[in-house]
């Protein structure tokens, strides 16, 4: 079960596939990268894919306070910096666009 520690936190996530870019599954609020899992899948077969669970949900850690948009953004932010090691990834968030807009970093 792979996790990334980030400052304290851990996040759960999944990987599968092979290639230069990454695509990157961010659920919308409570729920899991498994909300993906058909997407996942599919693209897995042509593509490089990783589905994340925000802090909170799923599998990641539960913490008392941190849950603002911003602070997830931010989490997704460290996440790819952490953990993906491909040039270019694509975030793909199941949420309101006034909420990915957070991801523009």
């Amino acid at each position: 079960m792979p996790y990334a520690e980030l400052d304290g936190l851990r996040l759960y996530y999944e990987r599968a596939g092979r290639g230069d870019a990454e695509m990157l599954f961010v659920p919308g609020w409570c729920c899991d990268g498994t909300a993906f899992q058909p997407q996942f899948d599919h693209f897995a077969e042509t593509s490089a894919v990783t589905a994340l669970d925000l802090r909170g949900c799923g599998k990641s850690d539960r913490l008392p306070d941190g849950y603002a948009i911003p602070d997830l953004a931010d989490d997704v932010i460290e996440f790819c910096q952490t953990v993906l090691d491909s040039t270019t990834t694509m975030a793909i968030p199941s949420t309101r666009p006034r909420n990915a807009s957070h991801l523009n970093h």
